[in-house]
């Protein structure tokens, strides 16, 4: 039930939404679903570059990466969706090696 300010404090129930590739973010009012379309692309690009350049290697983690913003976003909670099945909030990440 969303309140009189528009905030959902049941994640499972909130209209706020963004997809990106696999993964669904729901937020809990406008507000964190805004400021997460406003600082994705530039936390993308800025998180990659910085992997990089600590690792010496071409590194895809757009995934941890949009987490890692959805999660210092979203006070309220925390639903992720990957290929429609919701993620517990303690994730394990796995690097694979590619040749």
């Amino acid at each position: 039930m969303k309140t009189v300010r528009g905030i959902y404090h049941n994640l499972e129930e909130s209209e706020y939404q963004f997809d990106y590739d696999n993964l669904k973010f729901v937020f809990s009012s406008k507000l964190y679903l805004e400021k997460f379309i406003g600082n994705y692309k530039e936390y993308l690009k800025d998180g990659t570059a910085k992997i990089e350049s600590e690792f010496k290697a071409t590194i895809y983690a757009d995934e941890f990466l949009l987490i890692n913003l959805y999660r210092k976003i979203e006070k309220r909670g925390f639903r992720v969706l990957y290929f429609n099945e919701p993620l517990d909030e303690k994730l394990y990440y796995n690097i694979e090696l590619e040749v």
